[in-house]
Formats: C-alpha cells, sequence, structure tokens
C-alpha cells in the first residue's frame, strides 16, 4: 500500500541471511503479488569482517584518517 508503484522486493546483505525475515518478506510479496528476490544465505554475509580484515593492514602501514574525514562528502567520482 505504501509504494504501490513497486513490483518487488530484493532483500540482500548480510540481514537477509536472517531466516525469520526472508519469510515473512517472502509471504508479505506472495500475498500483494509481488516478486520477491534473495540470493541463497551463504552469499547473504556481513562484510564486517573483510572492513576489519583491510583495517588492520592499513593500521599496520599507520595510515589513520584524521577527524576532518567526512563520509558523506567523499567524492563519488561520477557515481551515485
Amino acid at each position: 500500500q505504501r509504494y504501490p508503484q513497486a513490483q518487488g522486493l530484493a532483500f540482500v546483505g548480510g540481514v537477509a541471511n536472517n531466516q525469520f525475515i526472508r519469510s515473512q518478506l517472502e509471504l508479505l510479496c506472495k500475498g500483494t503479488g509481488k516478486f520477491y528476490l534473495s540470493p541463497p544465505r551463504k552469499f547473504c554475509a556481513d562484510n564486517g569482517a573483510m572492513i576489519a580484515f583491510v583495517a588492520s593492514y592499513k593500521a599496520a602501514r599507520g595510515e589513520f584518517a584524521d577527524l576532518s574525514l567526512d563520509a558523506c562528502k567523499v567524492p563519488t567520482h561520477g557515481v551515485g
């Protein structure tokens, strides 16, 4: 009802590994005639470990951002 123009739902990322949420969203989509798309759970992992791994290498090299870094103003190089 909130987004009548939506044709379906794609559920991805770490939270998509939650079986309860997956099943509820799938039921919702079936009940409203919308498509539901989600990759297999084995591909729905949180990438926090990968980010921490890269950060450990940067920290070991002394690569730190100072407190002036504004993640909201990082250049997108024409993307987004």
